[in-house]
């Protein structure tokens, strides 16, 4: 019952048995360094980015007796379909949904002005 009432445990700087905050440093030597190893970071995750194929799919098959890789992938052709068909989808509805307000708005003024 102890344990759970000393609030220290709780600081990642005072406590370094905790496993989350294994090997993080306990403040920073060089903002510039620091900087460095951030973009270095980011021209990692760019370089990953540009290297992945998000449409694809890479499975076990056995194909005639023979056991091997096959994969399989999405053609540009549908995916570009898809944001066409998105992109048209939300012009016809921002369109729709103009209109309907314009018609509302007219028939209040309508009934104002009657009033």
């Amino acid at each position: 019952e102890e344990y759970f009432k000393d609030w220290k445990r709780f600081d990642k700087y005072r406590d370094d048995r905790d496993p989350f905050y294994d090997g993080v440093k306990k403040g920073s030597d060089d903002w510039r360094e620091i900087l460095k190893e951030r973009i270095q970071e980011t021209q990692e995750n760019l370089k990953q980015i540009k290297e992945s194929q998000p449409f694809t799919y890479t499975g076990a098959v056995s194909e005639k007796g023979r056991f091997g890789y096959k994969t399989v992938s999405v053609g540009d052709g549908i995916v570009y379909g898809i944001i066409v068909i998105t992109i048209l989808l939300l012009i016809f509805e921002g369109y729709h949904t103009f209109y309907e307000n314009k018609r509302e708005n007219d028939a209040s003024k309508i009934i104002i002005e009657k009033n």
